[in-house]
């Protein structure tokens, strides 16, 4: 993994004129032929921790630092994110499950259709469903139950501690354990955000929309690159952006 960070950050690529960052922040795009071999999809994912890069693309789960497949046979997967093994934890239809060796091992079932998965501490997994209004469910790997109904479609969710962070049209919330649910920011006439990263280290939150990306740290708002947007990740100090209108992965980077 390693190794394959200073590939990309060492190479020197042309971006569109529209792309605008903040100061003292640069900007590294992934070898245009590696994204071209790709089958993306506009709501792409992406999950990325010391176990690899790992993007969601239309058929399949793919490993982008060491290039290969999840699942031998294509499946339409609606979300996943990786266990701290490093097997992928997908949902095919209404179902979550784990993949190994190549092969979906159907667990639970989710309450309804449409529903996404966010790793959380210790393998916990959170359910959350963008397409309606529904509960977001805590699965520890025995039982599901919900810890909270939101009176809007949770857009997108991140692990926060022991807690989460989860975003609604009306606004970005936070959920600790043991306490009430929490107002982060109230959200007016806000570009639909599409994905949520934080830093363990410092609780900064990073806010994706499909155009931009924002720092959210002690309630204010900043952006912090214009042009490009989607699915976002936060690993080794790095922010990772998986763009799927533009179809490039990029590492925004401090300078």
């Amino acid at each position: 993994m390693k190794s394959f960070i200073l590939c990309i950050i060492f190479s020197l690529f042309c971006f569109a004129s529209n792309i605008e960052l903040a100061p003292k922040l640069a900007l590294h795009a992934m070898p245009k032929a590696l994204c071209d071999k790709i089958d993306w999809r506009s709501d792409a994912q992406l999950h990325v921790d010391a176990n690899g890069l790992w993007l969601l693309s239309q058929t399949n789960i793919l490993r982008l630092d060491k290039p290969g497949k999840a699942l031998m046979a294509s499946l339409h997967i609606a979300s996943f994110t990786l266990a701290k093994s490093g097997h992928p934890i997908a949902v095919v239809d209404e179902r979550l499950g784990l993949i190994r060796h190549g092969m979906f091992l159907p667990g639970p079932k989710l309450p309804d259709i449409g529903y996404a998965v966010a790793q959380g501490q210790n393998d916990t997994l959170y359910a959350y469903n963008p397409k309606k209004i529904a509960p977001v469910y805590r699965f520890d790997g025995q039982m599901i139950r919900a810890i909270t109904q939101p009176s809007q479609p949770v857009l997108a969710l991140s692990a926060l501690g022991e807690g989460i962070v989860f975003a609604t049209k009306e606004g970005i919330f936070s959920i600790q354990e043991n306490k009430p649910l929490g107002l982060v920011l109230p959200l007016i006439e806000f570009e639909p955000i599409v994905s949520l990263a934080v830093n363990p280290q410092t609780a900064e939150i990073f806010v994706s929309t499909k155009q931009a990306i924002y720092s959210l740290n002690h309630n204010v708002m900043v952006p912090l690159v214009t042009g490009i947007g989607g699915a976002i990740a936060f690993y080794d100090n790095r922010l990772w952006i998986a763009d799927g209108l533009t179809r490039q992965l990029y590492i925004l980077t401090p300078q």
